[in-house]
Formats: C-alpha cells, structure tokens, sequence
C-alpha cells in the first residue's frame, strides 16, 4: 500500500511540475510586443541553410576561382530563395531575418515594390528591427532616405551578421556616391567570400567523408541483413534492464524541462536590463545550462542512491571506452546518410525538407569576433553538452522507458522528450531534433555502448558549430 501511495504521490508531483513548465512556456514564449534585447539571436539558427546557400551563390563568382558552371549558382540562389520565402511565411523574429534578406535579394534585383512588400512585415514581426528596416527600405524598397543613418547602421550591425552588414554597406556606399569606399567594401565582401568558401569546403569534406563511409557501413550492413536475416533490433544478450522505472525518468524529464524554462525566463529578463559582453554572456550560457541540469542530474542521484554497482557504471560512463566515440562518428555518418536521403526525396515530393536541428539556440554573431566566447560556446556545445545529454536521456531515460516499452516506442518517446526541453526553437528544428534524438537511442540499442550516442552527439554538435561559425563571418 505505502509503495502504490508513493507512486501515486510522486506521478501527481511530475504533473505538477509539467504543468507549472507548460504555464511558463505559454508566459515566456507567448508573443509580445516589446523588443527580445538578444543581438542576432535568431539570424544564425533558423536560416542557416538558406544562409549558407546564398552565400554560395554570392561567393563563387566574386572569389575568383575560376568559371563556375552559371547553373550551380543559379540553383544555389533558388534554393536560397525557397528556403528564405518559406521562413518569411512562418511567424515571429524567424520570419523577420528572412524577410530582411529576401529584400535584399529582390532589391538588388530590381524588384523594389517585393523588397519594400517583404519589409514592411518585419515592424509588426520584430519591433526591434524597425530603426534598420527603415535603412533597407531606402536601400532596396522605395522608401526615402533616414534621417540618422548611423544609428540604424548600429542596429544592422547588433542583429544581423557581419557578411549581411558588409552587402548593405557596400550598397549605401554606392548609393551615396563614395566610390572608393565601395570598392573597399566590395573587396572586403571578396575576401569575406574566400574565407567562407574555404571553411565550407572543410566542413562539406568531413562531412562527405562520415557521408560516404556510412553509406557503405549500410550497404555492408543490408547485406549482411538480407543474407542472414534477423530481426531489425536484434535481441542481445544482456538485457537492458536497469535499477529505476520509468516514473524515476519521467521524474527526473520533468524537472528538466521546469529548470529549462525557469533558466531561459530568468536569462529574458537579465537581458532585458542592457546588453553584455560576449565572453561574459557565454560564462552565463554555461551556468545556465549547468544549473538547468542540476534538478535532473539530483533526481537521477536520488534513483541511483544505493545501487550497485556504482552510478557511473549503470549510467554506461565507466569503463571509458574511446572506441565507442569513433563508432559514433561512423554511425553519425549512417544517420546523414538516411536522413539525408529522405529528406531529398521529401523535399522533391512536397517542397523544402525539414533540417536537422540545430546546436545552440540562438547562438549570437558576436562569438566570431570574439575569440573567448566562441571558444567558451564551443566547449558548451561540442564537449558539455553531448556528455550530459547523453548521460540524461540515453543514459537514464531511454533506459527507464526500456523496461516498460518496446525498443521502436522508447526511441520515439525518449526523442520527443528530448526535443521538448529544447524549448524556443521553431518547429523544423524541433522535428529535425527528434530525427537525430532517434538515432541516438537507436545506436545506443544496437549497441549498448553510451559512448557511441556521444560521438554521434559530438561529431553533430562539432559541424553544425563550424557551419553556424561560418555563417555569421
């Protein structure tokens, strides 16, 4: 009788704690009118494909790399366009960055009457916005000239990233006839391009590599399969069965997502008193993230206390086994591979396909010109934050709903509680973080080694951390 009570006491305190999560999305996360005070908190996150695609269709004739093919430009700028007028359809500051850069796009095309139509949106989506749509206006819509050019400059320069300012520099520039200062900017937006256009090779090599040897560990792998047939998961034979039940999870999920959200409402309003400096805004990211895990990482101790072995080896953390990692960076190849393959055959069939989501929520433009919080933000994302996800969901969680669930169903349950804690982020990115949290749980299945989700976990977070890098140079 005490232990039913029990159980019934602690559901009742996990419903109590979502419910009080669920309030506080709805107050933080509700629209408003009064402006975020986050510079570029969402010009590197949502738009980073559209971003890096038109960029390339920017950077390629203006690096002087030889002729390129006319066609690879032009559909690497529709590509751009589809994705930039898709997030121009979706709401909040998202839609705002994508309005911004479809007018440059339709202004420097002649087109001024869908420059100003994509601006004059941006007011009601991002009031923060309004001094620097003012100045697009000018410059590419048919609006008239501001009256305080430097101060709507400031404005370009706190929300958008350095590539975006340097074209509309190089624009007004012209347009006030100051024709060496173009030039300058004109090479500087060359150079700009170069610089770009390597990094993106770089990462685009590692990432064919992990491509290529995942395609092949597949073929390898449906051959084997369809020679020797056996069941997708196949049963192994130590049963992954672990000392906690699958309320202990949901426990310690819901006190996850309570500090998440009371972390981020509290990090709001701290913004809202004045701006920070990058290294100490990325020191903050860091507590806030550490702090928003301590309320899991206690009710994990608590289920934990008293077991044997000791915590460290039923959470698979203890042996070390780097072997594991190198088999997550394959299998993270796998996993693009799939979902790489299906997302072209989405986006053929239904129109732009949904992108794996990204790391950061809202990672600034600033970290570039900022040495120490880019490698602050960079210790967060590829080396904190794999371990302890991991730790918590495929380490603790996964396994919790394991004893109760079949395989196919704790995955799917284990990636949708581990894409709602990543609250703020838009719906693409939520489904694309489900996408990558499935493959996760099902490496960990096929395996029972928690460090290969980690170096799945690390060699994701590593290039999408590089590309968002690239994208605010």
């Amino acid at each position: 009788m005490g232990t039913r009570r029990e159980a019934f006491i602690r559901l009742a305190l996990v419903a109590a704690v979502l419910a009080c999560a669920v309030g506080l999305v709805m107050g933080v996360y509700a629209p408003r009118g009064e402006p975020l005070q986050q510079p570029g908190w969402a010009g590197l996150g949502t738009t980073l494909p559209a971003d890096v695609l038109y960029r390339v269709s920017l950077a390629l004739p203006e690096a002087g790399l030889g002729r390129w093919p006319r066609a690879g430009v032009w559909w690497a700028r529709q590509l751009a366009l589809v994705q930039y007028e898709w997030l121009a359809y979706s709401l909040g500051p998202t839609a705002a960055f994508a309005c911004a850069k479809l007018a440059l796009i339709y202004g420097r095309d002649g087109d001024r009457d869908q420059a100003a139509a994509m601006l004059s949106e941006i007011p009601r989506l991002a009031p923060e916005l309004v001094r620097a749509t003012v100045l697009l206006n000018w410059l590419y819509g048919t609006g008239s000239k501001p009256h305080d050019i430097s101060t709507a400059l400031e404005d370009l320069q706190a929300m958008f990233e350095p590539w975006f300012v340097l074209q509309c520099r190089a624009d007004l520039a012209r347009l006030e006839g100051r024709g060496r200062e173009a030039e300058s900017l004109r090479l500087a937006a060359r150079k700009n391009g170069r610089l770009f256009l390597r990094g993106l090779g770089a990462v685009a090599a590692v990432w064919l590599a992990l491509v290529l040897a995942g395609l092949a560990a597949l073929v390898f792998w449906f051959a084997r399969w369809f020679l020797t047939p056996k069941p997708l998961i196949p049963v192994v034979q130590a049963p992954l069965l672990r000392p906690w039940r699958p309320l202990e999870a949901f426990e310690a999920w819901a006190f996850l997502l309570l500090a998440v959200v009371l972390v981020r409402a509290g990090a709001q309003l701290l913004l809202a008193r004045g701006e920070l400096p990058a290294a100490v805004r990325a020191i903050g990211d860091v507590v806030a993230y550490l702090s928003a895990s301590a309320l899991a990482v206690a009710a994990m101790a608590r289920a934990l206390r008293g077991q044997q072995p000791r915590p460290a080896v039923l959470l698979g953390l203890v042996p070390l086994r780097v072997s594991g990692l190198a088999l997550g960076a394959l299998a993270y190849g796998v996993f693009v591979a799939v979902v790489g393959l299906a997302s072209v055959a989405v986006s053929v069939l239904f129109g732009p396909g949904l992108s794996v989501g990204v790391v950061a929520q809202g990672l600034p433009a600033a970290p570039v010109r900022e040495p120490a919080a880019a490698a602050i933000y960079a210790g967060l994302a590829v080396l904190l934050a794999p371990v302890l996800e991991e730790t918590i969901f495929r380490g603790f969680v996964y396994p919790g709903l394991r004893r109760r669930l079949p395989p196919v169903l704790a995955m799917f349950a284990s990636a949708l509680m581990f894409s709602v804690t990543h609250v703020g982020l838009p719906l693409p990115a939520l489904v694309g973080l489900t996408l990558l949290a499935v493959g996760l749980a099902f490496a960990f299945e096929r395996t029972r080694n928690l460090y290969v989700p980690i170096g799945m976990h690390i060699t994701h977070n590593a290039l999408v951390f590089a590309l968002m890098l690239l994208a605010a140079l």
